[in-house]
């Protein structure tokens, strides 16, 4: 049996050798067979490409079919998107945020997600900051707004009731500003209404206001509750011209604000605190003047608004789907303008608020936009500023005097001149608009 194994075993080793040459000849055929098959189906998928390919090119139709189906894929997934986006406004603003409100910090349920989740992907506009080292107001006003802030931070944490404040000056002195960075650096949020949408309620603004009040009160974080223009519904009883709608809303106002809430706090705002109800002006805890800036104010407002409208112009300029991308940016070349002539602009510019400062360099940007090349040198906004400054002195005869505009003549004069010149015109046929 051993003699018969070892006989059987060298008979198959030498099988294998005798036909070793063999098996690698089949081995090999079966490799070229695989190979030429994977080659054949790639030519024919090529081919079949190109042909297709050939047969789109040449024929307008499927090109049009193809770019109309490709316009309505992007305009489908955009129009989803807006109608997504609107739908959750209107939404939002139907079942939580009150119709007076025109602004607020304030979300509620999964919008306040979608808010956090779109600004932490930068879709969504920056926020203002929550300190005071960017707001620019008179040392001594500016001191105290610092003492109101750690005043009203603390009455958050000690569970104290608010002091409702009266914010009074100029238009374009920081009221608004002040008043947001108030609730952000204090931990509350905060909502913006204008006295001005009450009136054209009617009847309807009592049930606005208490259902304001009632979001208001609603707030986990508490709410500053920031009326602007607030004489245009809250002025005094006493004038013959208020309607029984106005007094109603102003009855409604001084009932919720009788006594001071623990879950927020009313600033009102306005140019005219003289037009205050006597009752409204009795709620009022802490009123603050917000002045025309002075020298030194001046001078850091010029520097702030030009660092920010000219020498970092665009640098939030963003791009691509979504905003997704940011963009270089258009850098605006400066000659001719130093720290020394920035100073002295500002002391040419008395009188401005700091909105009229930001709108003369954002009127720079603009001009420099419109050139060729973007540059501004020392003559171009010397021009802006000859412009503002008769600007500004226009406006403050606006308020001054009473103008009349005959528009044969397309002048203005003032007094007694203008009136008789009106009558003429009219007496003469022509057309007079008459601005008092």
């Amino acid at each position: 049996m051993r003699s018969r194994a070892m006989a059987e075993a060298e008979g198959r080793i030498k099988e294998q050798r005798e036909n070793e040459e063999v098996y690698q000849r089949q081995l090999r055929l079966r490799l070229e067979e695989e190979r030429q098959t994977r080659l054949d189906s790639i030519n024919a998928y090529f081919k079949n490409l190109g042909e297709g390919a050939n047969a789109f090119l040449t024929d307008p139709s499927k090109i049009t079919a193809a770019a109309l189906a490709v316009s309505a894929v992007f305009l489908g997934v955009w129009g989803t998107r807006e109608g997504v986006r609107v739908l959750g406004r209107a939404v939002e603003k139907r079942l939580g945020t009150p119709p007076l409100v025109r602004e607020t910090s304030r979300a509620t349920n999964h919008f306040a997600l979608r808010r956090r989740f779109a600004r932490a992907v930068g879709l969504a506009p920056s926020e203002e900051g929550y300190s005071f080292g960017d707001v620019v107001l008179r040392s001594e006003v500016s001191d105290r707004v610092a003492r109101v802030a750690t005043a009203v931070g603390n009455t958050k944490a000690n569970g104290a009731p608010f002091r409702n404040m009266l914010f009074y000056g100029p238009p374009g002195t920081g009221k608004t500003m002040v008043a947001k960075r108030l609730a952000r650096s204090s931990g509350l949020d905060y909502a913006i209404m204008s006295g001005g949408d009450v009136g054209p309620l009617g009847r309807d603004a009592v049930t606005e206001l208490h259902r304001l009040f009632d979001w208001a009160s609603t707030s986990r974080r508490g709410l500053l509750l920031f009326i602007d223009e607030a004489d245009a519904f809250l002025a005094t009883r006493s004038r013959s011209s208020m309607s029984e709608e106005q007094r109603n809303a102003l009855n409604a106002l001084l009932y919720r604000t009788g006594e001071n809430s623990k879950n927020f706090m009313l600033v009102l705002a306005t140019n005219r605190p003289g037009d205050l109800d006597r009752a409204v002006a009795d709620r009022v805890d802490e009123s603050m003047i917000f002045d025309l800036p002075d020298a030194p104010a001046r001078r850091k407002l010029v520097a702030q608004y030009f660092h920010k409208f000219i020498t970092e112009a665009g640098k939030e300029a963003r791009w691509g789907p979504l905003g997704l991308f940011s963009r270089s940016a258009a850098r605006i070349a400066v000659e001719g303008i130093d720290t020394a002539y920035l100073d002295a602009l500002a002391d040419r510019l008395e009188g401005f608020s700091g909105r009229e400062i930001s709108k003369l360099f954002i009127s720079a940007q603009g001009d420099v936009y419109g050139r060729a090349k973007p540059l501004l040198s020392r003559a171009v906004l010397e021009e802006i500023v000859a412009w503002k400054l008769k600007e500004h002195a226009d406006k403050h005869r606006f308020t001054d005097e009473e103008f009349d505009f005959v528009a044969a003549g397309g002048k203005a004069l003032a007094g007694g001149a203008a009136s008789a010149a009106a009558r003429a015109g009219a007496g003469a046929g022509g057309p007079v608009i008459q601005l008092k």
